[in-house]
């Protein structure tokens, strides 16, 4: 073991006073000279407790905590100090980022509450509620009133150990994966079509989601649905599939018990998403337009059929550059027939941002005035965002990635084409920036742009070329023609 001398040097409090006839001079405070200790002279020990599996949950209710160390002896303890202990937890061995834990001494037992555990083990761990091995290590200091001394130094520590830890349990499973089985696979569990997750723990994001196509025939048929857990597909078993409490219901609670739940059904054809809550335990059926259309905007306005304008990854949220130069609506079609949305203002130039299906009112035209806009469209919240676009260039390593010197691009009448004059040469790359930012860029392959998306990499021989960006169809496209 490591071994190191630790003094108590008490800081001597001397009270000096400027002495005259009417003066007096205090008496200066002399202290006892304190012992010296080596960190052999406290000794510890891990708690039985400690060196088995902890389950949170059994210490939830307990007034004293969990026992995790034990202070058995302190050798010519100074007088009118006690021993004391301070714990640290981390999720790895090596202790790259620790929390500190909240730790009570009783009688010499160190002992730290459940709930701070627990709190320790979301930060380091998310939701999941499995076993888990988090490391622990312990200092040790001796404490009289507000002075403390630790013991060995800032960098000792008496006890260094893993902990099998189990946190407490939340009243609900999340399983891996769910699928979907229905009418259209023949109810075949092996068969199921699998939800999407986040790259998430799924205890941290309970939340699946899954689009499907139904066409007319399948609906005329009837089309039915069940959910089947990871584990009722490894099984085999189709009494463990999830139903719901209605079935023509689009949004409801799933009903995990056979004998009263029901299979959904969806009577419509078309694109919808299904999105599953297992921690709320609910579903939602929305219809999943992967575009949505702006009518009196564009190269079109008010001609039939609207060109898609704005896409989406969620079928919640879209964007699409839309050139607006009047009022205009957003619609879930490209024509005026059967529209499941047709969105306008909520009253007469309203300029909120919020709009309402079925209104008779157009979105007016923003303060900016005509031009080129990012349109953001939120179809839950009824939302609309736009973001005026009076710059375009290229940046990227043909220019030093200045974004505020970028390379400018000529908007066309429209502002649906924009085009420059660039130097490349083969291990060229850059972006389209948007008003001397990075906030709107443009990225990915020529045929196919997106926001966010990678550098653009055209690898052409070095020489002048004429750049083409295109704005009026998604996908959003690029061109380069040799100058």
């Amino acid at each position: 073991m490591k071994k190191s001398k630790i003094f108590f040097a008490l800081i001597p409090a001397m009270c000096l006073m400027s002495c005259d006839d009417k003066s007096s001079l205090g008496i200066p405070v002399v202290n006892e000279q304190p012992p010296v200790l080596d960190t052999e002279s406290m000794q510890v020990a891990l708690t039985a407790a400690a060196q088995a599996p902890i389950s949170l949950d059994e210490y939830k209710d307990s007034p004293t905590g969990i026992p995790v160390l034990e202070v058995t002896d302190v050798v010519d303890c100074p007088e009118g100090y006690k021993p004391s202990i301070k714990a640290q937890i981390s999720a790895t061995e090596t202790f790259e980022s620790v929390i500190d834990l909240p730790v009570t001494m009783d009688e010499n037992v160190a002992t730290i509450k459940a709930d701070d555990w627990e709190a320790a083990h979301l930060e380091m761990f998310g939701r999941n509620p499995k076993q888990t091995t988090a490391y622990m290590r312990f200092a040790g200091y001796l404490v009289k009133g507000s002075t403390e001394v630790r013991m060995g130094g800032n960098d000792y520590y008496y006890v260094t150990a893993p902990m099998i830890v189990t946190p407490y349990a939340l009243g609900f499973v999340v399983e891996p994966s769910y699928y979907l089985v229905g009418t259209f696979n023949e109810w075949q569990l092996a068969d199921g079509i699998k939800f999407k997750h986040s790259e998430k723990d799924v205890y941290d994001d309970p939340v699946f989601t899954l689009t499907v196509t139904i066409t007319p025939a399948q609906a005329s048929q009837g089309w039915e649905w069940l959910i089947a857990p990871q584990s009722a597909v490894e099984s085999g078993n189709a009494n463990e599939m999830i139903g719901v409490a209605e079935s023509d219901s689009l949004a409801g609670e799933l009903v995990y018990d056979g004998a009263t739940q029901q299979a959904g059904r969806i009577a419509d054809a078309g694109d919808w998403m299904i999105t599953i809550n297992i921690e709320k335990g609910t579903y939602d059926i929305i219809s999943a337009f992967p575009n949505l259309y702006t009518p009196g905007t564009g190269r079109e306005g008010w001609t039939t059929p609207f060109k898609p304008s704005l896409s989406t990854t969620d079928f919640n949220t879209y964007e699409g550059f839309v050139y607006i130069f009047q009022g205009w609506k957003i619609t879930t079609g490209p024509t005026w027939n059967d529209l499941a949305g047709n969105y306008g203002a909520a009253a007469e130039n309203d300029k909120s941002g919020s709009v309402v299906n079925g209104s008779n009112e157009n979105i007016p035209m923003p303060d900016e005035g005509a031009g080129l806009y990012l349109v953001n469209f939120n179809l839950g919240k009824l939302l609309v965002k736009t973001t005026f676009i009076e710059n375009i260039g290229l940046v990227g390593n043909i220019n030093g990635w200045n974004e505020k010197e970028n390379i400018q691009l000529t908007p066309s009448a429209d502002f649906l084409t924009w085009t420059g004059t660039v130097d490349l040469a083969p291990d060229s790359e850059f972006k389209f920036n948007m008003n001397k930012g990075w906030d709107i860029n443009l990225g990915g392959t020529p045929d196919e742009l997106k926001q966010g998306g990678d550098n653009i990499k055209p690898g052409l021989a070095a020489g002048s070329y004429t750049v083409t960006l295109e704005l009026g169809s998604i996908p959003y496209t690029c061109s380069f023609a040799k100058n």
